[in-house]
């Protein structure tokens, strides 16, 4: 959180330890933005104790070690892209950073795959000309906004976050993310033109958009330099394939282990949606001063 306690990027922790829970996402959309993938997230662990019980999903979670990319998590999502788009019967092309999780030499039957030149990732990324950066804003402002709910809350609440809760929150920010913006950010990256009538909002995003957060512009930004792939050793690979054996045995379940796990009965469900549509239809006021 933004604290006088915070650590800016490039620099080391002191008086509190740096969080060890680390979430790699993946965001994948078509240039006018109608069709935006379902977010990829990447956990170190592939149960943890928050998803129990939870059958559906807003993205699709996969696990690795260190929370990072691989070669193998990645050549799985391209396989699995390429066989819905053969369903689809539409063939597209897939433009992707250069990086060493990324093969190139993923067999594709409906899919092209397009790798960006090195060190162009700024300039010709669609995705990183503030798609990205306001999808973060959107998820730290979620972020404050419960730890806020929870302070002004009666109840004795929690105010943890965990991995689900994290999941849901990135997913309500991709949600968010309209596809004006996407247009404009492929249009600042060189993939299309603006006609005439577009030059005058040819701005990536609304002045809007970069208010979020801008008291906290580092907070935003905290982890911009963190590490979200890399080439594995043997024993990092090993480590892999034994994670779903060895998940069940861990000890040290962190974050997880303070959050008890209840499912709500169908009765006190129907109660609270009860709760919500009374408070929705409820008549607003208006007091005039004479």
């Amino acid at each position: 959180m933004p604290d006088k306690s915070f650590v800016f990027k490039n620099e080391t922790c002191h008086g509190r330890k740096l969080s060890k829970e680390c979430l790699t996402v993946l965001v994948c959309t078509n240039s006018t933005g109608t069709h935006k993938l379902k977010l990829v997230v990447i956990g170190k662990r592939r149960s943890p104790r928050c998803f129990k019980n939870v059958r559906t999903f807003s993205c699709e979670h996969l696990a690795q070690s260190r929370a990072w990319m691989t070669g193998t998590l990645f050549m799985n999502w391209i396989q699995q892209l390429d066989a819905l788009f053969d369903k689809q019967k539409r063939k597209i092309i897939l433009f992707i950073d250069n990086c060493l999780a990324h093969p190139k030499d993923i067999p594709t039957t409906n899919i092209k795959l397009v790798f960006f030149p090195t060190n162009t990732k700024s300039k010709l990324q669609p995705l990183d000309q503030s798609i990205i950066k306001v999808i973060k804003q959107k998820y730290r402002k979620k972020l404050v906004q419960r730890y806020l709910r929870d302070m002004e809350s009666t109840d004795q609440i929690s105010t943890k976050v965990n991995v689900l809760d994290s999941i849901h929150y990135i997913s309500a920010a991709w949600d968010e993310i309209k596809p004006d913006v996407i247009i404009n950010c492929f249009h600042k990256a060189a993939f299309g033109v603006l006609n005439n009538s577009e030059q005058a909002d040819s701005s990536p995003l609304k002045e809007k958009d970069f208010q979020l957060l801008q008291n906290f512009a580092d907070y935003t930004t905290i982890d911009d330099e963190l590490v979200t792939s890399n080439t594995r050793t043997l024993d990092e690979i090993i480590a892999d394939t034994n994670l779903a054996e060895n998940e069940k045995e861990d000890d040290d379940q962190e974050e997880d282990q303070d959050f008890p796990v209840s499912t709500p009965t169908i009765t006190a469900s129907l109660q609270h949606l009860s709760e919500i549509r009374k408070a929705l239809l409820k008549p607003k006021y208006i007091a005039l001063m004479k």
